[in-house]
């Protein structure tokens, strides 16, 4: 595969063939993003614990030496982000979207003692926590997950994670260690109340919210739509395992996604052709870890309060909103074959489900969007 960067004004195409890519890619007559989530990652195909995998996502796209495309790869919310904006070739608008996504990242992050986030949870209690407008976003649209969802989808469980041994940034977590004592059930979303008035969020005590189960597609889905309304023609977010467009490709009409099969990265499980849309992919086969004689991951069953263990070992999902997409994936993940199946025809989320013992299970809409 090879990625084109067009660098400010320069119409030069620069072609660089990384020591990871995979063969070569001649012209299109439509912009190609190597996504969503896993596709186009650069991960081992083993996925026993102990495996340290790559979240590396490449978008690529071909264009003619009159087109301006703007390219960027960093490390972002654990993972790698990747932008492309198309009709702008300023890098102002590279510096905006990096810029947002290392702010909403700090404002949501766990990981970071003075988050936002952590904040708020230093707070929990009886009264209401005054909130910025992308924390009171983030939380009313996790609660709206959980309702919808039947609890499936639970922002509640980050006492969990911590237990299981996911308490800091993954690339520190030590892939084998002793056995944990089991965890708690998620206490859900009773008591958690957000204001969008007021701009003020409830959270009781004793519960602590993790945002990471929509926050990568919540924060694709702000610059994706944010690049545009700032006057590119199009744009797009790839954020660890989920991809983001908006407004125009460089070609065409619509963006081509390759989608990555879960269990085998050379194969595809076809292209999805989207305007305005994200698709995503939970999975179970990353961000692995080893605690005595089980193995961890970090999809939690907000049920259990342990890693999700329902036959289903990963979920693609189209939608409008990756945010969307991304919570209803990892609630019928949760759910497992049958209830995930109904579960994503009810709220009429296009999707694959992928179960343990390597079938494809497709909803009634997934060969239509």
């Amino acid at each position: 595969m090879a990625t084109v960067v067009l660098v400010d004004a320069d119409v030069r195409v620069l072609r660089a063939a990384r020591a990871l890519d995979r063969g070569h890619t001649g012209g299109h007559n439509r912009s190609t993003c190597s996504g969503p989530g896993r596709a186009g990652a650069c991960t081992n195909t083993t996925a026993g614990a102990g495996t340290r995998h790559a979240d590396v996502l490449r978008i690529q796209v071909s264009v003619t030496a009159n087109e301006h495309v703007v390219s960027h790869r960093f490390e972002a919310m654990g993972s790698t982000a990747e932008l492309m904006i198309v009709g702008d070739a300023s890098g102002e608008l590279v510096e905006w979207a990096t810029a947002r996504i290392e702010q909403l990242e700090a404002t949501w992050s766990r990981f970071r003692p003075e988050s936002e986030l952590c904040r708020l949870g230093r707070r929990a209690g009886a009264r209401p926590v005054p909130s910025s407008y992308e924390m009171v976003d983030a939380i009313g649209k996790a609660v709206a997950l959980w309702y919808v969802t039947d609890g499936r989808f639970d922002p509640t469980i980050r006492t969990a994670l911590d237990a299981c041994g996911y308490d800091r940034t993954f690339r520190l977590v030590e892939l084998d260690g002793p056995a944990v004592q089991p965890s708690r059930p998620a206490p859900g979303c009773d008591g958690v109340r957000v204001d969008r008035d007021r701009g003020a969020v409830t959270v009781p005590a004793g519960v602590e919210l993790d945002l990471g189960g929509i926050g990568k597609g919540l924060a694709a889905d702000l610059v994706a739509t944010g690049i545009v309304a700032q006057g590119a023609l199009g744009a797009c977010v790839a954020l660890g395992g989920d991809v983001r467009v908006a407004g125009k490709p460089a070609y065409g009409t619509a963006w081509s996604i390759p989608v990555e099969d879960p269990l085998d990265e050379s194969r595809t499980l076809g292209t999805r052709v989207l305007v305005d849309q994200a698709v995503v992919t939970s999975t179970t086969r990353f961000r692995r870890w080893r605690r005595g004689d089980a193995v961890m991951h970090h999809l939690i069953d907000p049920g259990t309060g342990t890693p999700a263990r329902r036959g289903v070992t990963a979920v693609v999902a189209q939608a409008d909103e990756a945010w969307w997409a991304e919570g209803v994936a990892k609630a019928a993940l949760v759910a497992g074959i049958g209830a995930g199946i109904d579960l994503l025809e009810r709220l009429g989320v296009a999707a694959v489900l992928v179960g343990d013992d390597g079938r494809y299970h497709f909803t009634s809409n997934w060969a239509g969007t």
